[in-house]
């Protein structure tokens, strides 16, 4: 963790580095499920196969950074930008893994 400004806190993830078995395990399984639609779908099926999968999985193989400032949360990622303001949060809870922050003020399924 470091902070870029006064009032700001950022970090970045990159979760493959944490876990690079678990990278391989994803690349097999996602090779033999794009083999295995090209084999019985043809090249149409196997390139949906590989948009919808790529898709899925693709934040787990790329850093995402975070920040903290005086104007709300900051994520960033080759693919996604998104900026929220505080207003935007009404609870934060501890968890497993780090404080979640939520828009809903109560215990919520989402």
């Amino acid at each position: 963790m470091a902070a870029t400004e006064p009032g700001e806190l950022a970090w970045s993830v990159t979760p493959v580095r944490d876990h690079p078995g678990r990278g391989i395990s994803v690349i097999l399984v996602v090779s033999a499920a794009v083999w295995f639609s090209l084999y019985l779908g043809g090249p149409v099926l196997g390139l949906f196969a590989v948009l919808v999968l790529v898709g899925g999985v693709g934040p787990y193989f790329v850093t995402t950074r975070y920040r903290l400032s005086e104007a709300g949360v900051e994520v960033r990622g080759p693919f996604q930008r998104v900026s929220r303001p505080w207003k935007d949060f009404r609870r934060a809870y501890p968890g497993r893994d780090g404080v979640s922050l939520s828009p809903f003020a109560g215990r919520h399924l989402l």
